[in-house]
This record gives structure tokens, C-alpha cells and sequence, in this order.
């Protein structure tokens, strides 16, 4: 579920699917109108705001709701805080892989 209007489209969707996936990164990026790749704008990317919560809220319930799984892939999910918020919503599923690459 990468792009807002898929969390609108939800329900026609449930029909379809098996599963459904909340790809955090492209999804915060998208919502938020921020280029996570521009370390000018990362401040803007810790002000996650209450209505995005609210969103991905709505799309674990509409998920539950049509007895769908539901994961998490991203930063979020690499997220203690973030995870705990979400385990309370209902997602069950998180994967993440942690960047070890540095600059030397």
C-alpha cells in the first residue's frame, strides 16, 4: 500500500488480496511531501503528524475488518516507539533491514 488513494480503494482491494503490506518509506515520503533523500528536509520528517497515524490506522482497520493480514516494511518498522504504536493498532508483521553501509 504505497499511495494514499490505494488506502481510499481498500475495500474493493480486500476482495483481491491476500495480504496487505504498508511500505512506510514511499508511503511517509508520498504523504508527507518530503524527498527523504534531501538531508535539508529530514526535519520535516520527524513531524509525523497525528492525521498520518490516523491513516494508517484506517488501513489496519479496514484490514482487520476484511480479515486481511497486515505488515510493515520501512523505517517504521525498525522503530521501537513506532512498532509499539502499531502492535497496539494490530500489525502483527514487521520487517526491516537495518542499512549497515558508512561512509568512510
Amino acid at each position: 500500500m504505497k499511495l494514499q488513494l490505494l488506502h481510499l480503494e481498500q475495500n474493493i482491494l480486500q476482495k483481491e488480496c491476500d495480504f496487505f503490506s504498508i511500505g512506510t518509506n514511499d508511503l511517509t515520503q508520498y504523504t508527507l511531501a518530503v524527498d527523504r533523500g534531501n538531508e535539508k528536509l529530514l526535519i520535516y520528517m520527524i513531524h509525523i503528524t497525528q492525521q498520518y497515524y490516523k491513516l494508517l490506522k484506517m488501513l489496519i482497520d479496514g484490514a482487520h475488518e476484511g480479515g486481511i493480514k497486515i505488515s510493515m516494511c520501512g523505517e517504521f518498522a525498525g522503530d521501537e516507539n513506532a512498532v509499539a504504536i502499531f502492535i497496539w493498532y494490530g500489525t502483527r508483521f514487521f520487517f526491516y533491514v537495518r542499512n549497515f553501509n558508512t561512509k568512510s
